[in-house]
């Protein structure tokens, strides 16, 4: 009994021992896993750190980029501020805020802002640290409200996120923040890039003498102004403006160096004309004018606008202006003219406040005379001596009393030539020793 007693004692001893060892390397084991997943939890989070640490690296480095100082006259700023609102007036939505970059180079500051019209406008300034801001235009509008001398200086070395503006010798403060979204620049036009060169003021005085011309209608086709440029003669480029709105053509000739190889017909639109001109002011530089990449690019030595060139059915003004023919010719002196249409222009108005419906101006042509009229309310009729050619219609021409007013004004010569073929086709307005100055006029209607 006593031996298999102990032999029991042994085998339960075994078993014991067998599940200790057992229970030791289980415990080996989850301990084995413990340390794993603590070495595993503090790597992930010491790269975690890592990762961390080198974007906070670069978030500096990248707010570094974006830290800007610099001093500027006020003035000059708020001319600045000023000019780039005239392309925000007209990139306006109601839905969007508008948008304005204010960047700082080596020894000047630009402004700029983009959309249906892009532009930018560079002023001279002392600069610490150059950088660049997008902030919305309605912060730094401000400036276009308050008048004042001296500097103003900006710096956003405190917080990147806001521009502060001290002018006023530091009394005067505006805070700008900087905008979330993000900015197109204002495109350049490419080096390869044809171009020519024209004095602003002819440039101006173009678009006045042919804006007028174009069709109100935003939707319609003619709600444009063609660009033609064509080669001439002796190197040089003919350069015209021509507005058409169905019944009357307006067009603009001047010439200029050539420079590149275009030639060809470009719309756009006539109010984007206007507005590039009044930011480009200048008051003896030339405009330089570039086509390419689908826009025109309009620029000075401080200003530059861009905008995108139309895709329309515009008709073929060329066919109409080649075929241009006068079986007679009548030249009046502009001044007595003018005083003609006056009269007729204030006889138009009477009868419309009155009735509400216009009448026309009427021209009777006669050798060596033409008779100025107006029938409505009152008659009205004046004899002006005119020089005259060729075989005259016999019947009264009609004609919208403001559209002969506006184009004889523009003419700058002082007699003005008015020819044509019969009363049915159209009439041609200032066709005579000034080639530049070309106005087509339809009769409204014809009368007995």
């Amino acid at each position: 009994g006593d031996k298999r007693t102990a032999r029991r004692y042994e085998r339960a001893m075994d078993v014991m021992q067998l599940m200790e060892t057992r229970s030791i390397e289980g415990r080996r084991k989850r301990e084995a896993y413990y340390i794993c997943f603590i070495f595993f939890v503090f790597f992930k989070h010491n790269s975690f750190l890592h990762i961390r640490y080198v974007n906070l690296l670069q978030t500096s480095k990248e707010r570094e980029e974006f830290k800007m100082k610099f001093k500027t006259n006020f003035k000059d700023m708020r001319e600045a501020v000023v000019t780039i609102g005239k392309a925000v007036k007209k990139n306006m939505s109601p839905i969007e805020i508008s948008l304005v970059k204010i960047e700082a180079g080596e020894d000047y500051v630009e402004l700029s802002t983009n959309g249906s019209i892009g532009a930018c406008v560079k002023i001279q300034a002392v600069v610490e640290e150059a950088g660049s801001f997008v902030t919305s235009f309605s912060g730094i509008n401000i400036l276009s409200v308050r008048k004042c001398d001296g500097d103003i200086n900006a710096s956003n070395e405190v917080n990147e996120n806001t521009l502060v503006l001290k002018y006023r010798g530091g009394k005067a403060k505006t805070e700008l923040a900087a905008v979330d979204k993000v900015f197109n620049s204002v495109a350049n036009p490419t080096d390869d890039c044809a171009n020519v060169s024209l004095p602003y003021a002819s440039l101006k005085s173009m678009c006045k003498d042919t804006v007028f011309a174009a069709d109100d209608n935003v939707a319609s086709d003619l709600h444009a102004i063609k660009v033609n440029i064509m080669d001439d003669t002796d190197g040089l480029l003919k350069f015209t403006l021509a507005a058409c709105d169905g019944k009357s053509i307006a067009v603009r000739t001047a010439y200029a160096v050539k420079e590149g190889a275009y030639t060809g017909e470009i719309l756009i639109l006539p109010d984007v004309l206007k507005i590039s001109l009044e930011i480009l002011e200048t008051e003896d530089e030339n405009v330089k004018i570039s086509i390419g990449n689908g826009k025109l690019f309009m620029e000075t030595e401080n200003a530059r606008t861009c905008f995108p060139v139309l895709d329309k059915n515009y008709p073929d003004l060329n066919r109409i202006l080649n075929a241009k023919k006068c079986s007679f010719t009548a030249s009046i002196k502009k001044d007595e003219l003018i005083e003609a249409l006056n009269c007729a222009s204030y006889l138009q108005q009477e009868q419309k406040a009155s009735s509400g419906t216009e009448g026309f101006v009427s021209f009777k042509f006669k050798e060596n005379a033409v008779t100025v009229g107006f029938t409505g309310m009152s008659q009205y009729a004046e004899v002006l001596d005119s020089v005259t050619t060729g075989e005259l219609p016999e019947q009264n021409v009609l004609f919208k009393t403001s559209l002969i007013k506006e184009i004889v004004a523009l003419y700058p010569n002082n007699n003005v030539v008015i020819g044509g073929t019969t009363e049915k086709n159209p009439f041609w307005l200032c066709c005579g020793e000034h080639d530049e100055y070309l106005y087509c006029a339809m009769p409204c209607r014809l009368r007995e």
